[in-house]
């Protein structure tokens, strides 16, 4: 599988930190997208979409840990997991205007028992709460350890929107804006030939 694609489908499987959960708190939230595939070009099928769990607890005030696995890639003789930090730099409204800014650090790893697969991310989100509902943006950076060493940026935008128990999440993701949407074997929906667009659905319950 290109490198490009594998960075493609790590930046599709996390589910969205948007904020540290309380102290002691845990969420459980199941996480489904991908790119968008306007048509294939070949019988390669590719990674379309990714379908993955996680779960995530908080620390300590302003810090969570977060686990997480592919649910499909063991249909295709691959173990995807993935793992990391989400810190709190910023509260909202320590001054007018400022957002609540978190940063997220993470790796996955992924393997076939022939080969392997190391990708380390980084996650800068802002967010602002209006009652239940939370806007939020940022870059998402994923960069390849091995086998080669590569990077893909992913701009995003999305809502979350928090019940009692259950939260649900929508985003949209634009992988590689300054890279070619064009594929040799795949034709993604691609805003002017710049990158690939994509979107993702998250739901989750508070244990």
């Amino acid at each position: 599988m290109p490198l490009l694609l594998l960075l493609v489908q790590g930046g599709c499987a996390g589910v969205r930190a948007v904020r540290t959960l309380e102290p002691g708190a845990t969420e459980l939230a199941l996480n489904g997208g991908g790119p968008f595939v306007v048509d294939y070009a070949s019988s390669y099928t590719g990674p379309g979409g990714v379908l993955n769990a996680h779960l995530r607890h908080g620390l300590k005030d302003g810090v969570d840990a977060y686990l997480g696995m592919d649910l499909g890639a063991p249909a295709f003789g691959t173990v995807w997991v993935d793992g990391g930090v989400a810190l709190r730099l910023l509260q909202e409204g320590v001054a007018a205007g400022l957002p609540y800014l978190l940063l997220q650090q993470g790796l996955h790893y992924a393997t076939d028992l022939d080969g392997h697969v190391v990708l380390d991310e980084l996650v800068l989100t802002m967010s602002y709460r209006f009652g239940a509902f939370m806007p939020f943006f940022g870059w998402d950076h994923v960069v390849s350890l091995a086998p080669a060493l590569d990077h893909l940026g992913i701009a995003f935008v999305g809502l979350r929107w928090d019940g009692r128990a259950f939260f649900l999440s929508h985003e949209l993701r634009w992988f590689g804006p300054w890279e070619d949407g064009g594929r040799p074997m795949m034709r993604y929906l691609s805003p002017g030939g710049a990158g690939v667009l994509g979107a993702t659905l998250s739901i989750g319950v508070r244990l």
